[in-house]
């Protein structure tokens, strides 16, 4: 055994936070977005991350959308294009700021955004139906406060997500 392999304890992938939550991600995600292809609708869950936000507000500015979803610009900019691209939103020029773009649901958007939050609250519901209500209180419970510390941890280091 070499000297660096001796000053390590043994490690399991399986066993990270980060690997276990991305695993869970992924498989929900790819899940979701099939639910979503079942309905007629070419989106995944952060289409319609976005769709349910902007409808919350009724008028969103890029850059507002993009904290909001803690994605890079152009990641963000592609889900935007082809949300308009489909109809499902509407682009404007902001009135404050000629240079940015505000976007609202258009009546396809907010049909589409009603088949989808109904789809994730299905989803939802058989997911966590062998959990115990208990369970479920601390398991969002748990997965906000590794959020909120994560981005309170961001912001220590000045770090944008």
């Amino acid at each position: 055994m070499s000297d660096t392999q001796d000053h390590f304890p043994p490690f399991k992938l399986e066993h990270a936070l980060g690997f276990q939550i991305n695993q869970v991600a992924a498989l929900m995600t790819h899940a979701i977005a099939e639910d979503f292809s079942a309905s007629g609708y070419a989106c995944n869950a952060q289409d319609f991350g976005i769709l349910y936000r902007i409808h919350e507000q009724k008028v969103m500015g890029q850059r507002d959308i993009v904290a909001m979803m803690l994605r890079d610009k152009a990641t963000v900019t592609r889900r935007l294009d082809g949300l308009v691209k489909q109809g499902f939103l509407h682009r404007s020029v902001a009135p404050c700021d000629r240079r940015c773009y505000q976007f609202s649901l258009t009546d396809k958007g907010v049909e589409a955004l009603q088949t989808m939050q109904n789809a994730v609250q299905s989803f939802q519901e058989s997911l966590l139906a062998g959990f115990p209500k208990a369970q479920r209180t601390q398991l969002f419970s748990a997965l906000n406060t590794l959020k909120h510390l994560l981005i309170e941890k961001k912001s220590t280091y000045g770090a944008n997500p």
